[in-house]
Protein backbone atom coordinates (compact mmCIF):
# COMPACT_ATOMS: atom_id res chain seq x y z
CA UNK A 1 0.00 0.00 0.00
CA UNK A 2 1.38 3.42 -0.96
CA UNK A 3 1.70 6.27 1.50
CA UNK A 4 -1.21 8.10 -0.13
CA UNK A 5 -3.47 5.05 0.17
CA UNK A 6 -2.32 4.60 3.76
CA UNK A 7 -3.26 8.19 4.65
CA UNK A 8 -6.62 7.80 2.92
CA UNK A 9 -7.30 4.65 4.96
CA UNK A 10 -6.24 6.50 8.12
CA UNK A 11 -8.64 9.40 7.50
CA UNK A 12 -11.45 7.10 6.36
CA UNK A 13 -11.10 5.04 9.53
CA UNK A 14 -11.05 8.16 11.73
CA UNK A 15 -14.19 9.45 10.03
CA UNK A 16 -15.88 6.05 10.25
CA UNK A 17 -15.22 5.71 13.97
CA UNK A 18 -16.18 9.39 14.41
CA UNK A 19 -19.50 8.67 12.73
CA UNK A 20 -20.07 5.77 15.13
CA UNK A 21 -19.21 8.01 18.09
CA UNK A 22 -21.54 10.66 16.65
CA UNK A 23 -24.33 8.07 16.51
CA UNK A 24 -23.71 7.32 20.20
CA UNK A 25 -23.91 11.06 20.92
CA UNK A 26 -27.10 11.36 18.85
CA UNK A 27 -28.72 8.63 20.92
CA UNK A 28 -27.44 10.32 24.08
CA UNK A 29 -28.93 13.70 23.08
CA UNK A 30 -32.27 12.14 22.19
CA UNK A 31 -32.26 10.39 25.57
CA UNK A 32 -31.54 13.73 27.27
CA UNK A 33 -34.56 15.26 25.62
CA UNK A 34 -36.70 12.24 26.53
CA UNK A 35 -35.18 12.19 30.02
CA UNK A 36 -37.20 15.20 31.12
CA UNK A 37 -40.11 12.83 31.72
CA UNK A 38 -38.40 9.44 32.07
CA UNK A 39 -35.69 8.81 34.67
CA UNK A 40 -34.31 5.72 32.88
CA UNK A 41 -33.66 7.78 29.74
CA UNK A 42 -31.91 10.42 31.82
CA UNK A 43 -29.71 7.86 33.59
CA UNK A 44 -28.82 6.13 30.32
CA UNK A 45 -27.85 9.51 28.84
CA UNK A 46 -25.59 10.21 31.83
CA UNK A 47 -23.89 6.82 31.43
CA UNK A 48 -23.36 7.44 27.69
CA UNK A 49 -21.97 10.92 28.39
CA UNK A 50 -19.55 9.64 31.01
CA UNK A 51 -18.57 6.68 28.86
CA UNK A 52 -18.01 8.68 25.69
CA UNK A 53 -14.23 9.19 26.21
CA UNK A 54 -13.84 5.48 26.94
CA UNK A 55 -15.74 4.61 23.77
CA UNK A 56 -13.46 6.97 21.80
CA UNK A 57 -10.38 5.37 23.34
CA UNK A 58 -11.71 1.91 22.53
CA UNK A 59 -12.31 2.91 18.90
CA UNK A 60 -8.79 4.34 18.58
CA UNK A 61 -7.25 1.28 20.24
CA UNK A 62 -9.23 -0.96 17.93
CA UNK A 63 -7.89 0.97 14.92
CA UNK A 64 -4.34 0.71 16.30
CA UNK A 65 -4.63 -3.06 16.71
CA UNK A 66 -6.34 -3.75 13.38
CA UNK A 67 -4.59 -1.32 11.03
CA UNK A 68 -1.31 -0.28 12.65
CA UNK A 69 0.13 -3.65 13.72
CA UNK A 70 -0.46 -2.64 17.35
CA UNK A 71 1.93 0.34 17.08
CA UNK A 72 0.87 3.99 17.06
CA UNK A 73 2.75 7.14 17.97
CA UNK A 74 1.24 9.75 20.27
CA UNK A 75 0.90 12.34 17.48
CA UNK A 76 -0.93 9.87 15.22
CA UNK A 77 -3.26 8.84 18.04
CA UNK A 78 -3.96 12.49 18.86
CA UNK A 79 -4.67 13.36 15.22
CA UNK A 80 -6.88 10.28 14.80
CA UNK A 81 -8.91 11.22 17.90
CA UNK A 82 -9.29 14.87 16.84
CA UNK A 83 -10.63 13.85 13.43
CA UNK A 84 -12.90 11.33 15.10
CA UNK A 85 -14.26 13.91 17.55
CA UNK A 86 -14.84 16.46 14.79
CA UNK A 87 -16.92 13.95 12.84
CA UNK A 88 -18.83 13.01 15.99
CA UNK A 89 -19.48 16.70 16.72
CA UNK A 90 -20.84 17.19 13.22
CA UNK A 91 -23.23 14.25 13.52
CA UNK A 92 -24.34 15.32 17.00
CA UNK A 93 -24.98 18.90 15.87
CA UNK A 94 -27.02 17.80 12.86
CA UNK A 95 -29.19 15.55 15.03
CA UNK A 96 -29.65 18.30 17.64
CA UNK A 97 -30.56 20.87 15.01
CA UNK A 98 -33.13 18.60 13.34
CA UNK A 99 -34.66 17.56 16.65
CA UNK A 100 -34.79 20.97 18.32
CA UNK A 101 -35.89 23.04 15.33
CA UNK A 102 -38.04 20.62 13.34
CA UNK A 103 -39.45 18.06 15.78
CA UNK A 104 -39.54 19.48 19.31
CA UNK A 105 -40.34 23.20 18.71
CA UNK A 106 -39.42 24.17 22.28
CA UNK A 107 -41.32 21.36 24.03
CA UNK A 108 -38.27 20.26 26.02
CA UNK A 109 -37.78 23.72 27.45
CA UNK A 110 -41.50 23.94 28.28
CA UNK A 111 -41.33 20.62 30.13
CA UNK A 112 -38.35 21.82 32.13
CA UNK A 113 -40.18 25.02 33.07
CA UNK A 114 -43.21 22.98 34.19
CA UNK A 115 -40.98 20.78 36.34
CA UNK A 116 -39.45 23.86 37.97
CA UNK A 117 -42.94 25.25 38.62
CA UNK A 118 -43.91 21.96 40.27
CA UNK A 119 -40.85 22.23 42.54
CA UNK A 120 -41.96 25.69 43.65
CA UNK A 121 -45.39 24.36 44.63
CA UNK A 122 -44.01 21.50 46.73
CA UNK A 123 -44.93 21.82 50.44
CA UNK A 124 -41.33 21.26 51.65
CA UNK A 125 -39.73 23.78 49.28
CA UNK A 126 -37.58 26.31 51.14
CA UNK A 127 -37.13 29.92 50.08
CA UNK A 128 -33.70 29.06 48.61
CA UNK A 129 -35.14 26.27 46.46
CA UNK A 130 -37.97 28.50 45.25
CA UNK A 131 -35.51 31.32 44.40
CA UNK A 132 -33.17 28.92 42.56
CA UNK A 133 -35.99 27.34 40.57
CA UNK A 134 -37.32 30.78 39.64
CA UNK A 135 -33.90 31.87 38.39
CA UNK A 136 -33.62 28.66 36.35
CA UNK A 137 -37.09 29.23 34.89
CA UNK A 138 -36.05 32.75 33.85
CA UNK A 139 -32.85 31.36 32.31
CA UNK A 140 -34.85 28.76 30.36
CA UNK A 141 -37.25 31.41 29.07
CA UNK A 142 -34.30 33.31 27.56
CA UNK A 143 -32.93 30.32 25.60
CA UNK A 144 -33.19 30.72 21.86
CA UNK A 145 -34.03 27.31 20.41
CA UNK A 146 -32.42 28.15 17.08
CA UNK A 147 -29.10 28.87 18.80
CA UNK A 148 -29.23 25.88 21.18
CA UNK A 149 -27.70 23.30 18.76
CA UNK A 150 -24.81 25.66 18.07
CA UNK A 151 -24.21 26.16 21.79
CA UNK A 152 -24.13 22.39 22.21
CA UNK A 153 -21.71 22.21 19.27
CA UNK A 154 -19.41 24.73 21.00
CA UNK A 155 -19.29 22.47 24.03
CA UNK A 156 -18.58 19.44 21.85
CA UNK A 157 -15.81 21.31 20.00
CA UNK A 158 -14.22 22.19 23.32
CA UNK A 159 -14.29 18.50 24.24
CA UNK A 160 -12.85 17.71 20.80
CA UNK A 161 -9.68 19.58 21.67
CA UNK A 162 -9.42 18.85 25.40
CA UNK A 163 -9.99 15.10 25.50
CA UNK A 164 -7.88 13.72 22.60
CA UNK A 165 -4.48 14.63 24.09
CA UNK A 166 -5.41 12.77 27.27
CA UNK A 167 -6.95 9.76 25.53
CA UNK A 168 -3.98 9.57 23.10
CA UNK A 169 -1.69 8.87 26.05
CA UNK A 170 -3.55 5.61 26.61
CA UNK A 171 -3.91 4.72 22.93
CA UNK A 172 -0.29 5.16 21.83
CA UNK A 173 1.91 2.14 21.80
CA UNK A 174 5.41 1.84 20.43
CA UNK A 175 7.77 -1.01 19.69
CA UNK A 176 8.69 -3.17 22.67
CA UNK A 177 12.44 -3.38 23.30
Amino acid sequence: MTEKESKREYYNSAMYYGTLLGAVWAVMYLLVFAGATNIMCAMTAIVLYAGSPFIAGWFATRYRKEECNDEMQYSNAWQFLVIMYICATTIGTIVNYIYINHIDHGGFIGEMQEMLSAIQGTPGATADIVAASESYRELLSRIDTTALPWQIMESDCLNSFLLPPIIALFVKKGKQI
